[in-house]
């Protein structure tokens, strides 16, 4: 049983992958919507919504009748019939709809996707402290995304020769592939289960939380400052497509290598020294973002696809090292405040930082990967008073 809820667990996490993939503001749904006349209003409105929309409700459902259920796996499969029912949403949108409803079906259907995707990260992170040994969560988390690596490069080869249909048409079958990969794993998930105790307690504010938890304000201090590596990657995927005119299949392939090639790596890392770890991978993406803030306009298209694998397999260990040290760091009794409060925060900072980097990127241009680089250098400096609090809690 403990194998088959494994693969369950597994299968559930590559649904998530694959959606981030193909539903992605940073490349397919831009690209989806610049042959839609008069969608250009909704572009602003992808990334942000995609990131905050499926954090800022955490809080709300930590709070809930079902958020303080003994079931965790309930609140789970609820956040897997929502994302269904916006990938449902995304299919009809496409196949259905023409001009404006298009882009407000696409807007609309990200926005339940987000909605469903808030649910199952609030739950997914007890089912996986369940089903998943402390020793080895990084290297499942580092399988995941190495699997779904291997899929995207399938995907970016099918984009980049176009073998069997133009990519219009593939990007949207590719979401009725989606629907039936997630019920399947829908159907599939019900003999898994995870009860957890809990305690009666008095209602807790949002500030509340951070100020009777020190170790939770530097580790979403630390997430939010390394967060820059990740904002930057999107601005860096455009200049690279309208700059220097490198096809998108070529950027989805790159981002599949590194998930293929790096991710299980640093999950063994960041399994042994989660710190060091985040350290070493926040410092790749640093170097990196130096040498494109420098060299941008005079590297060859390959050189500049090389730096671009760099920052992504950089930003890949940050990412993994994260959520292993959450996972390590918490306990049954305050995982799921953490995930909640955390989320909700870093939701918030993602729209701020959206509206802030939108007025510089005006103004400044590709200029603005120096404010990037600030952000994560002072998020690396971190880490060293980080390291302190954390070092009881993830030994214990």
């Amino acid at each position: 049983m403990a194998k088959k809820s494994q693969f369950i667990l597994f299968l559930a996490q590559i649904n998530n992958k694959l959606i981030d993939l193909l539903v992605s503001p940073k490349t397919t749904l831009p690209w989806l919507l610049n042959s839609v006349p008069g969608a250009g209003w909704v572009l602003p409105f992808l990334a942000p919504l995609r990131e905050s929309g499926s954090m800022l409700p955490q809080w709300w459902i930590k709070r809930s009748a079902i958020g303080t259920h003994q079931r965790r796996d309930y609140g789970w499969r609820l956040g897997m019939v929502i994302q269904l029912l916006g990938l449902l949403g995304f299919c009809f949108s496409v196949f259905f709809t023409s001009g404006s409803f298009v882009a407000a079906g696409l807007l609309m259907s990200l926005a339940v996707l987000s909605a469903g995707r808030a649910f199952t990260s609030v739950f997914s992170k007890d089912i996986q402290a369940e089903y998943v040994a402390k020793r080895v969560r990084g290297r499942f988390t580092g399988l995941v995304s190495t699997v779904s690596g291997g899929l995207s490069i399938g995907l970016a080869l099918l984009l980049i020769t176009g073998l069997f249909m133009e990519n219009r048409s593939m990007v949207a079958w590719s979401f009725v592939f989606l629907c039936g990969v997630v019920a399947c794993t829908l159907l599939l998930s019900f003999p898994l289960t995870c009860k957890r105790e809990i305690e009666q307690q008095q209602p807790t504010s949002l500030l509340a939380q951070f100020q009777e938890n020190p170790l939770l304000t530097h580790m979403v201090l630390s997430r939010c400052l390394l967060l820059h590596a990740m904002l930057a990657i999107p601005f860096i995927g455009s200049s690279l497509g309208a700059e220097q005119g490198i096809n998108i299949g070529w950027l989805i392939l790159v981002s599949g290598i590194a998930s293929l090639t790096a991710s299980y790596i640093w999950g063994v890392f960041s399994d042994r020294e989660v710190i060091k770890t985040l350290a070493l991978s926040a410092s790749l993406c640093l170097v990196v973002l130096w040498i494109f803030a420098v060299f941008l306009q005079s590297l060859s298209q390959s050189m500049l696809l090389g730096g671009f694998y760099l920052l992504l397999v950089g930003y890949d260990g940050v990412r993994i090292g994260r959520k292993t040290l959450l996972l390590n760091a918490t306990t049954d009794d305050n995982r799921l405040a953490f995930v909640g409060a955390g989320n909700t925060f870093v939701g918030v900072f993602l729209l701020v930082s959206g509206g802030v980097l939108s007025v510089l990127y005006t103004y400044l241009g590709t200029q603005i990967m120096w404010y990037m680089l600030l952000c994560l250098m002072f998020g690396i400096v971190h880490l060293f008073k980080l390291n302190k609090p954390l070092q009881g809690a993830v030994s214990a």
